[in-house]
């Protein structure tokens, strides 16, 4: 994980768009919906919602597949935990594609290292216990 000097993990928000093959059942569909969530919390993240866009035609050609079916999944979670991510991902034979794309997170949260992702959706955590730095924008110069 990464940690500020103070101790905080730093967590980052995320999109990962995943195409699964649409040869599954809509069963099959849901168990590997899920099981992109279970990685996501197996890897120290929290999920934010899932949006399923459905079947759509592939640009092109992927595993002798044309159409995939398409699912977002937002969540935040440490940065150094994506690549264990992404390589779990990888390594599921329902899923043709996937890509894990960091969202603009400014202001970025840092959480103290004595609270847990999901103590601080809750009510019960106190606002103190959150702080929100701004990152100042440059020109835009690093921005492709």
């Amino acid at each position: 994980m990464v940690l500020e000097p103070e101790g905080d993990i730093v967590v980052r928000n995320y999109d990962l768009v995943a195409i699964l093959k649409v040869t599954m059942t809509d069963e099959e569909i849901d168990s590997a919906v899920a099981q992109l969530e279970q990685y996501v919390t197996n890897g120290g993240g929290e999920v934010r919602s899932v949006e399923r866009w459905g079947k759509r035609t592939l640009a092109y050609e992927i595993a002798h597949q044309v159409e995939g079916y398409y699912v977002v999944v937002s969540f935040v979670a440490p940065p150094d935990r994506i690549a264990d991510l992404s390589r779990e991902i990888a390594l599921d034979e329902r899923i043709l594609r996937h890509k894990v794309i960091r969202m603009p997170d400014r202001p970025v949260r840092r959480i103290p290292s004595d609270v847990s992702l999901t103590t601080i959706g809750s009510k019960s955590s106190s606002s103190s216990s959150v702080q929100l730095l701004t990152d100042s924008f440059d020109s835009g110069d690093d921005l492709y």
